[in-house]
């Protein structure tokens, strides 16, 4: 994981909030059970690769553990177990009270972190797939479903979807259904970090502060795990977009420019 990654699938798959990840994580770097949290690095050390050769080695066999580093270089790494510590065994150690401080949320962030980590250093699964054709009047749109695991790989950590088998052709003769959708969905909490990700904003220890800030000064709240501006919120956004001295300083383009400028002064340039 990166810090924006990590963020995303606390958020998609564990519903948590970016603030209450972070803290987590926090948690579970001082205590020493992972790497540092806040990078953006995805590059595996020498050490982290011993700790996945040991628990797959020892887990599944010497046949599963397919060693791959991500990346060169760099002060950095990604986000993994900081030793070989299944999330069994770190469960086992706050139920018999030899680890205080660590809640459900800690064991069910760190099972996270360590399923991704330890399947990114295994083998590919091997899938047999269906290629399919839909059409619908003038629109035709093809489709790779994935319907039998040929060989076991990763999957054996995280388990891989498989869509039913299709017959060789369906035909509709007749069919109607309507609904009604918006043209966008509003963002996740976990999907605005990836929007500022691909644009260039934020950083991996700003993500969940800039996160927070909106919903502290109440430009936004959250419905059924969407994000919504508010009334305040959206008049703050027409106000700062109408002054034309301001606008620029607040684009995301200026962020984005600024960003990069401050890295070539981190990196003596």
């Amino acid at each position: 994981y990166r810090t924006d990654t990590m963020l995303q699938d606390a958020s998609n798959k564990l519903k948590f909030s970016l603030p209450k990840t972070m803290e987590l994580a926090q948690d579970l770097f001082e205590m020493g059970y992972i790497t540092y949290h806040r990078t953006d690095s995805v590059r595996v050390s020498d050490a982290g690769i011993k700790i996945a050769r040991e628990i797959i080695e020892e887990d599944f066999g010497k046949d599963y553990f397919v060693q791959r580093s991500w990346g060169e270089g760099g002060a950095h790494e990604c986000i993994r177990p900081a030793r070989a510590l299944d999330p069994e065994d770190l469960k086992s150690l706050v139920f018999t009270g030899e680890t205080e401080y660590l809640s459900y949320d800690h064991l069910a962030l760190y099972e996270m972190i360590f399923k991704r980590f330890i399947a990114s250093e295994m083998r590919p699964v091997k899938v047999r797939e269906q290629h399919v054709e839909v059409r619908a009047l003038d629109l035709k749109q093809e489709l790779k479903l994935k319907v039998e695991i040929l060989e076991d790989g990763w999957n054996r950590v995280i388990p891989l979807h498989l869509d039913p088998v299709l017959p060789p052709s369906i035909n509709v003769t007749r069919s109607k259904r309507f609904r009604v959708v918006p043209e966008a969905y509003p963002y996740t909490q976990g999907e605005l970090v990836s929007e500022m990700k691909e644009k260039g904003i934020g950083r991996p220890s700003t993500y969940a502060t800039i996160i927070e800030k909106l919903f502290e000064r109440s430009y936004v709240i959250e419905k059924n795990g969407f994000l919504f501006p508010t009334h305040l919120g959206k008049r703050v956004y027409v106000f700062l977009n109408a002054k034309e001295k301001i606008r620029a300083f607040v684009s995301e383009e200026f962020t984005r420019i600024l960003e990069k400028l401050m890295d070539e002064v981190e990196e003596g340039k």
